[in-house]
């Protein structure tokens, strides 16, 4: 004899299954590539529900996930809970010291009691790190299939790639600063200079402005920068920053050029003052067309400036 409510439980089974089939047939489905150039790997723009698919070794997918984290919600986690690593294993960054998987709809709490050691730390970390893949749920994609480690680390070039690559980002760099004026005078910062030194192996700080400055000049001899401009760009530059100026012609808010770097993730804003806004305020005058009164001239004060200390980790 069947007992009595045997068949709605067998049906009901079968629908979970068939919805958990479903789920996983919508995660996995390859995209749909609009035109030619979208089939190249590194060309691919990531989709609109990019979030709740698994394509682990789509680059686009990837730095999609990446770009969620920022410094207000994942600020200063240990290496084992590097943003890389968590968006290697398709968690993105949904609120304070939080992650979420948009396939399983699995969130973590990482927040580390600050009143912990460095060694009590350590193990909360870890354990957390042991997170990433355990608590998706078993019928996730992400659970078994990360994106390769390879994702997580930072590119290697051929001396004749960096070389381009460098030329190219000093030339954006020059373009930029032409266009805009520094606001505060830059000062590279003692110990940053020291250890540039002691990597390009000259006996003087004089000869270590003098091979930055022939860096810019090979790259655009007819630059108007000056000397001490062109160190700070190809210093930022070898330090792996890059302008991130959507129109070179204009600044972000508070009058600033948006330096990133594409490997951390990081975006920072450099101080900068049009000429133009300089003119303006000299020649400023009230209602009645008289000038403003003189303000009192005060000494700017200097900005140090240390390139690899405005990395989020990738130095």
């Amino acid at each position: 004899m069947i007992p009595v409510g045997a068949a709605p439980v067998k049906e009901s089974l079968v629908s979970r299954v068939d919805k958990v089939m479903e789920r996983w047939k919508k995660a996995t489905a390859p995209m749909k590539a609009k035109s030619s150039h979208e089939s190249i790997p590194h060309a691919v723009q990531a989709p609109k529900d990019v979030f709740t698919q698994c394509h682990p070794n789509n680059r686009a997918d990837f730095q999609a996930r990446v770009d969620t984290y920022s410094s207000l919600y994942w600020f200063a986690k240990p290496a084992e809970l590097n943003l890389l690593t968590c968006a290697r294993f398709g968690w993105i960054n949904t609120g304070p010291d939080e992650l979420a998987c948009k396939c399983c709809h699995q969130t973590v709490l990482c927040r580390i009691d600050s009143r912990l050691g460095p060694e009590g730390a350590r193990k909360v970390a870890e354990g957390l790190r042991g997170y990433l893949t355990t608590h998706h749920l078993d019928t996730c994609p992400w659970k078994h299939n990360p994106s390769p480690k390879s994702f997580a680390q930072v590119n290697f070039w051929t001396p004749e790639s960096a070389l381009a690559e460098v030329h190219a980002t000093i030339q954006l760099g020059i373009t930029a600063w032409q266009l805009h004026r520094l606001s505060l005078p830059i000062q590279l910062d003692d110990s940053f200079q020291a250890d540039l030194q002691h990597h390009l192996a000259v006996p003087t700080l004089r000869d270590v402005d003098e091979v930055l400055t022939a860096l810019v000049r090979q790259v655009d001899p007819d630059s108007r920068v000056e000397d001490a401009d062109a160190v700070v760009v190809a210093c930022l530059v070898l330090c792996g920053w890059k302008p991130a100026i959507t129109t070179l012609g204009k600044t972000s808010s508070g009058g600033a050029v948006p330096l990133r770097c594409a490997q951390c993730n990081r975006t920072w804003a450099f101080p900068v003052q049009d000429a133009a806004d300089e003119s303006r305020a000299a020649h400023a005058h009230d209602v009645d067309g008289t000038p403003f009164p003189k303000r009192v001239k005060r000494s700017p004060s200097v900005a140090k400036l240390h390139p690899l200390h405005e990395h989020r980790w990738c130095v």
